[in-house]
């Protein structure tokens, strides 16, 4: 595949973090991933984005998604990131959000 050895060795290492360390991932909108407490999941995730620059810097004809950031922040930190409105359950009338049914509604037809 062209992953010299060094780098393998670190997407390894990375994955075994991931394996080791993330204890509970929440199903819910606002709780972020729950990981062992003697580690950092901001650390992990900035050597996954160190480890993804490298890939797309190796294989620019490739698209290299990082889409590890669930494993760190909750769904609504997420969206909120990327400008989007955070959603809530039903039943709750929370300023700022929008209701997981308007969500669904405005989803349903993608």
């Amino acid at each position: 595949m062209g992953i010299d050895d060094a780098l393998g060795d670190e997407i390894l290492a990375w994955t075994d973090i991931f394996q080791k360390y993330l204890v509970e991932e929440y199903e819910d909108f606002d709780r972020r991933p729950r990981w062992a407490p003697d580690i950092s999941a901001f650390d992990w995730y900035d050597e996954g984005r160190r480890i993804v620059s490298q890939l797309r810097a190796k294989f620019p004809d490739v698209q290299v998604l990082a889409q590890f950031g669930k494993y760190v922040l909750s769904v609504n930190e997420m969206r909120e990131n990327v400008g989007r409105l955070p959603i809530s359950m039903p039943g709750e009338c929370r300023t700022g959000y929008i209701g997981i049914r308007d969500f669904v509604g405005q989803n349903s037809h993608r």
